[in-house]
């Protein structure tokens, strides 16, 4: 057995797949690309600047500009991601026993991170 496969801390990567552990990541990289996007040139010259607002322990809103806000709501099991008014999508996440991983989905697609974040802010970065 490869020491790679004896050393998978499987027990931890397993706790971070918790609904609170998820949305905590999914609103920690949120933030960081509301930083990313109010550091580019576009957002400087636009004069635009981007902020997120803690409304609740369970929901998020990030706006700025003159367009609509994009909110992140924690619910029983699942997050919720809402563009102005209009639900955009959902993200489940479970734990892959063998792969030992945890996978966010949004639908019946598996994303990455990066990838969650881009789909919750794309519009209200770039209209």
């Amino acid at each position: 057995m490869a020491d790679k496969e004896k050393n998978v801390d499987w027990v931890n990567k397993r706790d971070s797949c918790r609904h609170d552990a998820v949305f905590k990541l999914v609103v920690d990289r949120v933030k960081q690309d509301v930083e990313r996007m109010n550091a580019t040139q576009t957002a400087k010259r636009e004069n635009c600047h981007f902020k997120v607002e803690e409304m609740s322990c369970k929901e998020f809103r990030v706006y700025g500009g003159s367009r609509s806000s994009v909110f992140i709501e924690k619910g029983e099991k699942t997050i919720e991601v809402t563009n102005g008014q209009k639900r955009s999508f959902t993200i489940n996440h479970e734990w892959n026993l063998d792969k030992a991983r945890c996978e966010l989905k949004v639908g019946d697609e598996k994303l990455h991170l990066w990838q969650i974040s881009q789909r919750a802010l794309h519009k209200l970065f770039f209209g």
